[in-house]
């Protein structure tokens, strides 16, 4: 075996050792928090069954005001409590930001006529405009033509999936989403780091051109990770959402693995944009 074979399966046995630790990490997290319930139901059973409670104090009865004073106990939350996120002020007034002459020729600009959507379908040598007043089926229909059977790079947005299964879910509004979510939610953190580390391993992994069995076994360890992960329960309600929109379109995150020149992102598209 020559040194570049060896190096290349080291590197293929690397991202698989890392994709697996992504199913640990899903299963501690599960266990962690299962202990931290445990622990919090042990400690409410032992004040119950401790003899030296008294009557006063115990079955959830409130404890006396001054018994508290010298309380010196760790403080902070205790384990297993759930966070409470502050709510967002809501605006106090709306301030539109417009612009009266135009910077280049100092024009007068009025108002517009008229606001349309304007739509771009590019490829790595060129990009096509379209400016219409939706995004709906019909456009996606009129410019691609029901014979198109080449893989799209998109965004969410439902009319994609009625077109067609060849679909390849845009990462970066993904990632987007979720440190949104995260920076605002504790309980989404996990999951967000456990969405950049998958990308990431990923994308690195596919750096070499791995053959097509190497990107098979990506493919499914890394929808096993997925799978994992969004299988957990959420008490938060945005969270769960989130999750759900991950769930929709589970079958069109890892398309880019095994079909070599697919972006996992539509930064094409937008740069275009």
């Amino acid at each position: 075996m020559d040194e570049s074979t060896a190096f290349k399966q080291l590197l293929e046995q690397n991202t698989q050792l890392r994709l697996e630790n992504g199913l640990l990490k899903a299963k501690l997290s599960d266990y962690e928090l299962l202990k931290a319930k445990i622990s919090e139901l042990e400690a409410r059973l032992a004040q119950y069954e401790n003899a030296h409670t008294p009557p006063s104090l115990r079955r959830g009865r409130n404890r006396k005001k001054d018994q508290d004073k010298n309380n010196k106990g760790k403080p902070g939350q205790k384990i297993g409590h759930k966070g409470v996120t502050r709510p967002y002020a809501a605006p106090d007034r709306q301030v539109e930001v417009t612009i009266d002459i135009c910077p280049d020729c100092g024009a007068d600009l009025g108002a517009p006529f008229r606001i349309d959507w304007i739509g771009t379908f590019s490829t790595p040598s060129e990009s096509f405009f379209v400016i219409r007043k939706s995004r709906g089926m019909k456009v996606l229909t009129e410019v691609l033509t029901r014979r198109f059977k080449v893989i799209i790079v998109c965004d969410g947005w439902k009319p994609y999936a009625r077109f067609t299964n060849r679909i390849q879910r845009c990462w970066a509004h993904m990632l987007r989403e979720s440190k949104e979510i995260a920076e605002k939610f504790e309980e989404a953190i996990p999951l967000h780091n456990m969405l950049k580390e998958l990308y990431e391993i990923l994308t690195e992994a596919l750096e070499n051109d791995p053959p097509p069995k190497v990107r098979k076994n990506l493919w499914k360890l890394a929808r096993k990770v997925l799978r994992q992960w969004i299988r957990k329960e959420y008490s938060i309600e945005k969270v769960r959402k989130f999750i759900g929109k991950i769930n929709n379109g589970f079958n069109y995150w890892f398309t880019f693995i095994i079909n070599p020149g697919i972006e996992p992102t539509n930064n094409r598209a937008e740069r275009a944009l």
